[in-house]
């Protein structure tokens, strides 16, 4: 144990300095302690949805079998036809004939069900089909 007559007035006004700072970061650390931690909870989630949109990218290019269109063309095109009560109810829409070759896999994609176009002239074309609900028997 050290003998405190021996030190000097600076000696101990230094060492107790030295441990008033110490304790004062430790102090600082466990008020902000909690804020570290929602600051990495905070980093961890948007590091998480810039891997899930990735991921979610990544989906949206695959090209599906037997067509020439990815997922998000296909999800698209449909988005232009379906219903807007609910994209499961029967599809019946005015749209531009050319998109037909792309609604010809795109609602079958999306819903299970086989769509009829009927020429409404002008370039324009009707398109209709049973839905999701009906190709599933619901």
């Amino acid at each position: 144990m050290t003998d405190l007559t021996a030190l000097s007035l600076d000696a101990i006004n230094n060492a107790l300095d030295y441990c008033h700072e110490t304790l004062a970061i430790e102090s600082d650390y466990e008020a902000h302690a909690a804020d570290l931690d929602a600051d990495w909870a905070r980093e961890e989630a948007l590091r998480q949805m810039a891997e899930d949109r990735k991921t979610e990218r990544d989906f949206e290019a695959q090209i599906v079998d037997g067509t020439p269109y990815s997922i998000g063309e296909l999800r698209r095109a449909f988005s232009l036809v379906a219903n807007t009560e609910h994209w499961k109810y029967p599809v019946d829409a005015k749209v531009s004939g050319c998109l037909q070759d792309v609604l010809r896999s795109a609602i079958p994609f999306m819903t299970g069900s086989q769509p009829t176009f009927e020429d409404l002239g002008g370039g324009w074309v009707r398109v209709r089909a049973d839905g999701y609900f009906a190709a599933v028997g619901a």
